[in-house]
């Protein structure tokens, strides 16, 4: 039988949005979710690794920084990524648990 709700969900994919400093601007990086079981505990953190690698992205990352002022950056960047995905994600994931009801 054809699920509306499958369906649409499946189509979604999470922007993740932040606000650069430096360049005064808005990035978003799609994360896509649609082939995760948001309703189980791997693929939750499929999903938040998905988003982690968008942060990344977005705002660099500190493993290779020595430059503390940068680093320091970095991690408030990531920081707000995580902050401005997180609605995002708790919706994606109750939408994905209402469907599997």
């Amino acid at each position: 039988m054809f699920n509306a709700n499958k369906i649409k969900t499946a189509l979604i994919a999470l922007a993740i949005l932040s606000p650069i400093p430096a360049m005064a601007e808005t990035v978003s990086v799609p994360v896509h979710f649609a082939d995760l079981d948001l309703s189980s505990a791997d693929g939750q953190r499929a999903f938040n690794r998905r988003i982690a690698a968008a942060g990344r992205q977005i705002c660099g990352s500190v493993d290779n920084e020595r430059d503390l002022s940068r680093r320091a950056s970095i991690t408030k960047c990531l920081s707000e990524v995580r902050s401005s995905a997180e609605p995002a994600r708790l919706a994606a994931i109750a939408n994905k648990a209402r469907a599997v009801s």
